[in-house]
């Protein structure tokens, strides 16, 4: 006989998924629509390394357009960007950096980083379901999970400009890191807290009932 958990245990933690959708302005489709079309024809018969710019590219648009472009803008190649986004160190064997540039300044279309922040459907989502959670249970502690160092620090900034109290955490904090989660923590402190994947290291956050994986497209 075979006892579970779930049969034993009266308290334990029920997860109540709920998805949230948002849409495309027509602007922001018509900006995602050029890249893809323009990644998929300089991906034609190019080298496996190459074709990642693919899933690369597009999964840092689907979790933040305007983090994405400021990302590109300030990177400049597809090298910077596997080895600070997606951690493929283990290329630099195979594939110098050198060989894996791909600056953007030849996208055939233009970028307007202002208008796709402006009107940034998934950030506006994002803020009303937070406005909403907070009106109800204004101590309520949430987590809003991002891998992307560039959307990290794109919502930190906009929620700070919206009135909200936030903090980030991410690779690379060593020193910062104590002291971000123990703020976070206190009753007086910030109620959202932006981590990457460093978030889910050994750290006790059983306080905090609420995360948004704010990656899904």
């Amino acid at each position: 006989s075979r006892t579970r958990k779930r049969d034993v245990l009266e308290n334990r933690v029920i997860r109540v998924p709920s998805t949230y959708d948002f849409y495309f302005s027509e602007y922001e489709k018509q900006i995602y629509d050029n890249v893809t079309r323009y990644i998929r024809g300089k991906s034609t018969g190019s080298s496996t390394i190459y074709k990642l710019t693919l899933v690369a590219r597009q999964r840092q648009m689907t979790s933040s357009l305007p983090a994405a472009f400021q990302h590109w803008k300030d990177h400049h190649s597809l090298g910077d960007m596997l080895w600070d986004d997606l951690g493929l160190s283990e290329l630099e064997e195979t594939a110098p950096r050198d060989s894996l540039e791909d600056d953007l300044s030849d996208l055939p279309f233009d970028v307007e980083l202002h208008r796709l922040e402006a009107n940034d459907s998934k950030y506006d989502k994002l803020k009303r379901q937070i406005e909403q959670l907070l009106k109800k249970a204004p101590s309520e502690k949430l987590i809003i999970f991002s891998f992307y160092r560039g959307t990290i620090s794109y919502l930190e900034r906009r929620l700070h400009n919206d009135g909200f109290k936030a903090l980030s955490l991410m690779g690379g904090m060593r020193k910062e890191k104590d002291q971000i989660l123990e703020d976070f923590a206190s009753v007086e402190g910030p109620n959202i807290l932006i981590s990457s994947e460093v978030g889910a290291e050994g750290i006790d956050l059983q306080f905090c009932h609420t995360i948004i994986n704010y990656d899904l497209p």
